[in-house]
């Protein structure tokens, strides 16, 4: 039993050190100007070093050496910050905007893109364009375009940012409504940026949607008839909605 407890851990110490021995690479700087790099596979002090470049095993000589250099590999990887602060940005989002009305308790949808360029980390400018609806009882739909700025705080894979988004957004009603206007429409967020790979990455955002509005629905045009405009609902409404949205920044 102690001799198996033995092999057990002969076996995870061998795997740890293997596994920490893949994770350096060796650079051998040779004294004719010479740079070597490679897996150490075997070292003979003041005699001769055996390295593996790239499935090719080569010995040298201890005295045609100048200076032996490690790197970790491991480290490097888990430290390499791959975001691109600064160029063109693309970003698509899905999001839920909740709200209440009296005690009603409503829940309308966003989706929207943005595209813009990043001046550097700090601020980036763009144009957004969405298409919300803020009550699903209802029949309007908002087409927002608007202009936005946007930073990143960290210096980091994984990063909170900021947009601010402000602009004008236009109601597209349908036949039961008599007049309708948009108005203003403001989005300040706070969100967070989780870094994937090929320059793709998923962002979580949380923030407060504005969204003025105007219009007058005739309610004869409902299944009981009547005389169009001869009985009407007026609304000069704004909406102020959490907005919760997920998306991809490209």
């Amino acid at each position: 039993m102690k001799r198996l407890a033995y092999l057990i851990m002969l076996f995870f110490l061998t795997s740890s050190v293997r596994a920490q021995q893949n994770d350096f690479i060796s650079i051998v700087y040779l004294k004719d100007g010479s740079v070597l790099e490679g897996k150490m596979t075997e070292f003979r002090e003041n005699q001769f070093i055996k390295m593996d470049l790239g499935g090719n095993e080569v010995t040298i000589s201890y005295a045609s050496i100048q200076k032996i250099k490690h790197k970790n590999l491991a480290a490097r990887s888990a430290s390499v910050y791959g975001f691109k602060e600064k160029g063109l940005y693309n970003q698509t989002s899905l999001g839920f905007l909740p709200g209440k009305v009296s005690t009603e308790s409503l829940v309308g949808l966003e989706f929207d893109h943005s595209i813009g360029y990043l001046l550097n980390r700090w601020l980036g400018l763009g144009l957004n364009l969405g298409l919300a609806t803020y009550d699903q009882g209802s029949n309007d739909i908002y087409y927002s375009v608007s202009g936005e700025c946007r930073g990143y705080l960290l210096a980091k894979n994984f990063s909170p940012y900021y947009t601010l988004k402000g602009g004008y957004g236009f109601i597209n009603a349908d036949e039961s409504f008599l007049e309708a206007n948009g108005g203003y429409f403001f989005n300040p967020s706070l969100g967070y940026r989780f870094s994937g790979r090929s320059n793709v990455s998923f962002i979580l955002e949380g923030g407060l949607t504005f969204q003025k509005g105007y219009y007058k629905q005739d309610l004869n045009s409902f299944w009981w008839g009547g005389t169009r405009g001869s009985d009407f609902i007026e609304k000069d409404i704004l909406y102020r909605r959490i907005s919760i949205k997920m998306g991809v920044l490209f």
